[in-house]
């Protein structure tokens, strides 16, 4: 299980950018050319359990085919998505990959090489999230919808696919109104029940909400969250659909984790941060859970669901990201500070470092494909900007050694 909380949100919904990086000076990489330091933000691994494993960093995807052991680089500009936004990804199986950009849902077939809009699902706004769902294949896709030319109001609506995203079609009825659209998720024990997170307007005020289905989308209802601070969904429990859990961010306050056992009717403050949660995640049976902290009081975070005891910080690093498959862990960390893309085996395990950004090498795609026809001419700035060896450009006469003669 992992919780959406590594994504910076969509700025044409008007949500918060999380920009702010740990790190010490002198020891960070050149920032890129859209202002951000190199940094992975996001873990998406392949629902059959193969080794394919997909990094959304601040400049790109980063691609392994082989579970960690090389890495490919793919730009921003192939699956089309802007500077400054960091969108969902999400593995489909089978090589198929999705990204949720700021001007629709684009696709995949082959890992990131060739890249297409998603068939059927209409309009081209906004795709505020992305959910994989319990069977192999099945995904959800939150869609924000065109703003009301008067009110300003989103018309949201969630869809779906059972083909690994060949086609979608609409998840039962729209949603209602809301001013701004954030998360989706899905109970794996229950997959008709689906929530929705997001802001509502209410008597000209915006309130914080919960949108719940427990009938796939035929009639939706709507809960007030009650505290401060913007609602991003962080997972439902694998085995209790009524136990959700919640991360409440308010700049500058610190982030605090909620967990509701009863569909959102009423929450209890489990952990409060006191710098950005960037990660979350449930063990698979739902008995423990993992949150990544950067800024004060970083680190990574071990509670368990049945105890009020204060979380146990098992890593003081800053953590951008997490994933709980299996027995596996995967964290996203900083490379100056050891890793960019870390493993271990159970939360008592030491970590596997996967990844450092200047191990990465621009991905391998076939001639016309959007990635091989976008990327190469911008690898040699972001290989210097990462701290990688630039690729040698094979239309370029190549140097004759004199032998040491002269």
């Amino acid at each position: 299980m992992t919780a959406h909380l590594a994504r910076n949100a969509n700025p044409i919904l008007g949500l918060a950018i999380w920009l702010a990086l740990t790190g010490l000076p002198g020891l960070l990489p050149t920032a890129l050319a859209n202002g951000r330091f190199p940094q992975a933000g996001q873990i998406a691994t392949d629902p059959a359990g193969s080794g394919r494993l997909v990094v959304r960093a601040t400049f790109g995807l980063l691609v392994s085919e082989d579970a960690g052991q090389s890495w490919g680089w793919v730009c921003e500009a192939a699956p089309g998505y802007q500077d400054a936004t960091d969108p969902y990804v999400l593995q489909l199986g089978a090589g198929k990959l999705a990204v949720a950009t700021t001007t629709g849902l684009v696709q995949s077939a082959d890992l990131g090489c060739s890249w297409l809009p998603a068939a059927g699902l209409v309009g081209s706004g906004a795709v505020a999230d992305l959910v994989a769902q319990s069977k192999a294949g099945e995904a959800l896709a939150l869609y924000a919808g065109a703003p009301d030319p008067q009110s300003g109001l989103l018309a949201p609506s969630v869809w779906q696919t059972s083909d690994a995203g060949a086609s979608w079609q609409p998840f039962g009825q729209p949603l209602p109104p809301l001013v701004q659209v954030l998360t989706v998720e899905v109970a794996a024990s229950e997959p008709q029940v689906v929530y929705v997170s997001g802001v509502q307007a209410a008597g000209g005020k915006p309130r914080n909400v919960l949108v719940q289905t427990v009938n796939s989308g035929k009639t939706w209802q709507v809960t007030a969250v009650p505290g401060s601070g913007t609602p991003w969904l962080a997972a439902v429990d694998p085995t209790n659909a009524k136990r959700v859990w919640l991360r409440r961010s308010a700049p500058g306050l610190g982030d605090s984790l909620a967990r509701s056992d009863d569909g959102g009717a009423t929450w209890t403050e489990v952990f409060a941060a006191t710098g950005s949660m960037r990660g979350f995640a449930l063990s698979p049976d739902g008995s423990q859970w993992l949150a990544g902290v950067v800024g004060s009081g970083s680190g990574l975070y071990l509670g368990t669901t049945a105890s009020a005891a204060p979380p146990q910080q098992l890593d003081k690093r800053a953590i951008h990201c997490l994933r709980w498959t299996g027995a596996e862990i995967y964290a996203c960390g900083a490379d100056a500070e050891g890793f960019a893309l870390a493993r271990r085996t159970g939360a008592d395990g030491a970590w596997q470092v996967l990844l450092r950004h200047q191990d990465v090498s621009p991905r391998s795609c076939q001639p016309g494909s959007l990635t091989a026809d976008l990327c190469p001419s911008l690898w040699p700035g972001i290989a210097q900007q990462i701290g990688a060896v630039p690729a040698k450009d094979p239309t370029a006469t190549p140097e004759v050694s004199d032998g040491g003669c002269h």
